[in-house]
């Protein structure tokens, strides 16, 4: 509480009621792909030699990746994703229509879309059936999480939407249709999938700020250059901008936030390569406890391995109501996204008797504290209950 009166700017009026996370079918393993493209590398600017399945695994940290089969696409991927997020999978038309009606804002980010005009989301937002909602498309790559949140949470609380309105934000891609996969630099690493993360509109102030940066000269780094089809990289560079840029800007958003690693209970990172992952850990002294990593099972994905990150640690019990999690994604034009915000759906592990006990005991707490200010007459105002909101 007193936190909140001293930077009223860190917290806003949102839950997170859903999230989902869907992969390409096809399980494609880094042995698989070095016996069928025989990737070769340079080490040191020597000349180009040959990379072993070994080899390949221990530099990135990729043993398998998912790549979307000839029937997936980046539309019906995301779809997927949504109905997780939404509850709504094994739902009929009929029960679906009021969830489908609350949601009133959705956000997409791909760098590799279906099509290049229109954009997705409208395409998005009408097969799922989302009649109600303004849509918006983004191209933030890697880094997308926290920019969409940055703009969808504000976006709720304004006047503009009532409370349980909702929204939507959806990062899709199969890099594996715009990866060259004779090169090493990027076949070795990227993967298909859809992430979604479910926003609600709050009477309840959680935490959630977000520190965003760019360096536009280096987006020769990671670029689909003009005329061609794949994604070019400069694996080594991008290696060590990332890790030169991103705890300086994270030292920037705890000089901001006053807050510290110490206050952060998970760090979600953008699953780029191993080796990136575990520079950044040592760098941000992240112990293994306060973090996870899908990367050796769904490669990178761009922005949706980070929300598939906090789904797998929301169903193994490593995320519960009121954990603060830290969101670190960096990636092409190097924009970097570090940002935290505040866990709302509870452990899916805790009985649910003891879950309906703290909340209980929450309410009465809450009810004691405000009696001495609170006038019991009719005209008066009551303030906002503390509520938990559960997953659907």
């Amino acid at each position: 509480m007193l936190e909140e009166l001293l930077n009223p700017g860190m917290y806003h009026y949102y839950d997170i009621p859903g999230i989902g996370f869907q992969p390409g079918s096809e399980v494609v393993t880094t042995h698989g792909l070095v016996e069928r493209y025989h990737w070769q590398r340079s080490l040191n600017g020597g000349p180009k030699e040959p990379v072993t399945a070994r080899q390949a695994e221990k530099s990135t940290g990729v043993k398998e990746r998912r790549w979307a089969n000839s029937t997936e696409t980046v539309t019906s991927l995301a779809i997927a994703a949504s109905k997780q997020a939404l509850g709504i999978e094994r739902m009929t038309p009929e029960e679906t229509k009021p969830i489908l009606d609350r949601v009133r804002l959705i956000i997409v980010n791909t760098s590799s879309p279906d099509s290049h005009l229109p954009g997705m989301a409208p395409a998005i937002a009408h097969t799922l059936g989302l009649v109600n909602a303004e849509v918006y498309d983004v191209r933030q790559a890697c880094a997308a999480l926290p920019y969409m949140l940055n703009m969808a949470i504000p976006m709720l609380e304004s006047t503009k939407y009532g409370e349980n309105d909702e929204a939507l934000l959806i990062s899709t891609d199969i890099l594996s249709r715009v990866t060259d996969p004779y090169n090493y630099d990027t076949a070795s690493l990227f993967a298909d999938a859809a992430g979604a993360l479910r926003l609600r509109k709050s009477r309840t102030r959680k935490l959630a700020y977000m520190q965003l940066e760019s360096a536009g000269e280096l987006a020769d780094l990671i670029m689909i250059k003009p005329g061609q089809n794949h994604i070019s990289m400069d694996g080594l560079a991008v290696y060590e901008e990332v890790n030169r840029r991103v705890p300086l800007v994270v030292q920037k958003f705890f000089n901001n936030t006053k807050l510290s690693m110490e206050d952060i209970d998970f760090v979600a990172f953008h699953q780029a390569s191993g080796k990136v992952i575990d520079k950044l850990k040592k760098e941000l002294h992240v112990p293994d406890r306060k973090t996870l990593n899908i990367l050796h099972e769904y490669g990178n994905s761009s922005a949706a391995s980070m929300i598939g990150v906090l789904k797998e640690a929301h169903e193994s019990g490593r995320l519960d109501t009121g954990k603060k999690i830290l969101l670190a994604g960096f990636g092409a034009g190097m924009e970097i996204g570090i940002g935290a915000i505040e866990w709302s759906m509870p452990n899916p592990h805790e009985p649910k008797k003891k879950r309906s006990y703290l909340i209980a005991f929450g309410h009465r707490l809450v009810s004691a504290l405000r009696w001495p200010f609170h006038s019991a007459s009719e005209d008066s105002v009551p303030l906002p209950q503390t509520k938990v909101a559960i997953a659907e």
